[in-house]
């Protein structure tokens, strides 16, 4: 996200927690590439992780910010 603006949106993961040692923390590893003529400047990365194994599943939402420098 930039000025509140979805820049770019990666597809829904299903995450198999049959490897997970601990289910108290998830971990997934993923790497994704930005597009090269994203602008200079201010960016949110956000997170929504929803288990679907609750009667309400709800997101949990989490933030990183980081910058684009050129």
């Amino acid at each position: 996200l930039r000025d509140g603006k979805l820049v770019f949106t990666y597809p829904a993961l299903q995450v198999d927690t049959a490897s997970q040692q601990d289910l108290t923390r998830i971990l997934v590893n993923l790497k994704f590439g930005l597009s090269a003529d994203l602008e200079a400047g201010h960016y949110y990365l956000q997170f929504a992780i929803t288990d679907k194994l609750l009667n309400k599943p709800l997101p949990v939402v989490q933030w990183a910010n980081f910058e684009i420098v050129k």
